[in-house]
């Protein structure tokens, strides 16, 4: 309980801390939101405003996670593994999103389609590999039985009726 604690509250002070200073950043290298000139004009006072904000808030999350693990000495488990290339992967699909509106100049990066496949292609890959790692107990981080109730290495009895 210690270790998500001490992560929550490093994550928080990273993202405050860092967070301007990235929009600074992000800001001086012109990497800004472009707004549509046919647009509503209510909607050009957003011109200029940094994207990419997302990176972070994944930043301080991992970083947190890392040093909170290294500092109390508790392993990395292949369930955390999993959540934090989930989190990367569906990161890059928005940073690919991002980065292509602000190369091109435009307010369009990805289309809703191919944000949708990547989004696929990660949980897809996600779902796989939670499926590959079973701790000690044999139980996988993500169950290949669909069920409302998670799998558990207690064995119940046969009266035991699971609805």
């Amino acid at each position: 309980m210690k270790t998500i604690l001490a992560a929550g509250g490093f994550a928080l002070l990273l993202s405050l801390f860092g967070t301007p200073l990235l929009i600074r950043a992000l800001a001086r290298k012109g990497y800004g939101q472009i707004i549509r000139d046919d647009g509503p004009s209510s909607h050009h006072v957003k011109r200029g405003t940094p994207t990419m904000g997302g990176i972070i808030i994944i930043f301080a999350s991992i970083s947190a996670y890392l040093v909170a693990h290294l500092l109390s000495g508790t392993a990395i488990t292949a369930s955390a593994g999993l959540v934090i290339g989930l989190v990367v992967a569906l990161g890059l699909v928005g940073f690919l999103d991002d980065w292509l509106k602000v190369s091109r100049k435009q307010s369009q990066g990805l289309t809703s389609r191919q944000k949708l496949i990547g989004q696929v292609l990660v949980a897809s890959i996600f779902a796989y590999f939670g499926t590959k790692f079973a701790d000690s107990d044999g139980l996988t981080p993500i169950s290949s039985q669909l069920s409302t109730v998670r799998d558990t290495s207690i064995a119940l009895g046969a009266s035991c009726v699971v609805v």
